[in-house]
């Protein structure tokens, strides 16, 4: 049995003197683990946030190409001399979308550049539109933004938006800043199409997932679905730091 009779005070001091290494060294090494363990945590997250964002554009930069295409063909097959003009639309686009994506953040010039592109190849189709308004003259287009993260909005716009119909048919895109606040609005007449595509909506579900992961905390959306109108309202806050 052990006897606490042998040990005086300056025996238990001893000990305890010897003991305060070990017991210190021990502690050092437990905070060293959870740090390291935290450390690798950490990395993984950001590893799996980047695997997830590359991911998410490259489903994007199909759905351009198809669009984009499908307006080509239209042209082609009535021999419209317009068509050479919309390759040219399809070219500028097709650079910005392979290789501006590729870019940790872009102009917001190089957006509004890629949002036009896009309009005016559409607008090829049919000289007589003039239901599709875009307005960014209040927009600082210095300001630096992730790429590609405005157009998946226009694309669904444009594939609800029914604006061959000149009658009830619009599309108005405003965009505009607030200091290193981007502020993207868009609304549309919206016509529910009969058939189901399963590819409707990819596009946005991406875009809401780039925004959570690229723009925590610093971007708002809302989106509301009216009868025939289809509004959203999307506000994000630059990274200024890396502009």
């Amino acid at each position: 049995m052990f006897n606490l009779r042998y040990f005086d005070i300056d025996s238990l001091e001893i000990i305890f003197n010897h003991m305060m290494p070990v017991l210190l060294a021990i502690f050092i090494s437990f905070l060293f683990y959870n740090f390291s363990e935290l450390k690798k945590r950490e990395e993984k997250e950001t590893l799996l946030a980047k695997a997830e964002k590359d991911f998410l554009i490259s489903q994007i930069n199909p759905h351009f190409l198809f669009n984009t295409l499908n307006n080509i063909y239209s042209l082609s097959v009535f021999n419209n001399a317009q068509s050479s003009s919309a390759i040219m639309q399809l070219s500028k686009m097709l650079d910005y979308s392979l290789y501006g994506s590729k870019k940790e953040l872009v102009s917001l010039h190089e957006e509004i550049q890629h949002i036009n592109n896009f309009i005016g190849l559409f607008k090829l189709k049919d000289d007589g539109i003039e239901t599709i308004t875009f307005d960014f003259v209040k927009a600082n287009k210095t300001l630096k933004i992730a790429p590609m993260l405005l157009i998946p909005f226009v694309e669904n716009a444009f594939k609800h938006g029914n604006v061959e119909d000149v009658k009830n048919g619009y599309i108005e895109i405003d965009l505009y800043t607030k200091q290193e606040q981007v502020i993207f609005k868009i609304k549309n007449s919206y016509r529910p199409k009969k058939s189901v595509d399963e590819s409707s909506g990819i596009g946005i579900i991406n875009v809401k997932r780039r925004l959570e992961l690229l723009y925590p905390n610093k971007h708002q959306l809302h989106i509301e679905q009216k009868e025939n109108d289809y509004i959203i309202n999307l506000s994000i806050t630059t990274n200024t730091d890396e502009a």
